[in-house]
């Protein structure tokens, strides 16, 4: 199965020795759509999200995110884990 696939990273990386790391690699799918025939004719949930974790699943997460994603049409709002850069303040929702 091939798809196109829309999201973005909330990363977190740490600072060891001098020297920075990725300490949590946070992705979170938005949409999907089936190569082949494109965006309008994918149908809704068309790639579910992990439901096992590595090594129970070789190709599976670490750990799972609760509550699991949602994806378009029903997709997530995703608040940033940090104080926005220029007015420190902390996002809500």
């Amino acid at each position: 199965m091939q798809w196109w696939e829309g999201g973005m990273y909330e990363n977190t990386y740490i600072r060891e020795k001098g020297i920075w790391k990725l300490k949590i690699l946070n992705y979170r799918a938005f949409w999907h759509a089936d190569y082949a025939t494109g965006w309008a004719n994918t149908r809704l949930h068309y790639v579910s999200p992990f439901t096992e974790t590595y090594p129970k699943n070789p190709t599976g997460p670490d750990e799972l995110i609760q509550p699991p994603p949602t994806l378009w049409p029903e997709t997530d709002v995703v608040p940033f884990h940090y104080p926005h850069p220029v007015t420190g303040q902390v996002w809500k929702q």
